[in-house]
């Protein structure tokens, strides 16, 4: 796993276990690997999204 997938991971919270991330921008459930969990990650910020707060 590269630097960039851990640190998609832990966008989406260092405490889930699960096989689905709840993204907490739009609530959608993404799978719990690195390659998918930055993916949608990088959606969102070419989007303009961020996490809110």
């Amino acid at each position: 796993m590269t630097p960039e997938e851990s640190a998609a991971l832990a966008w989406y919270g260092n405490l889930i276990l699960t096989d689905v991330l709840p993204c907490p921008v739009c609530g959608a459930g993404v799978a719990n690997m690195g390659s998918t969990a930055l993916l949608h990650k990088t959606w969102h910020e070419q989007r303009g999204e961020g996490t809110a707060g």
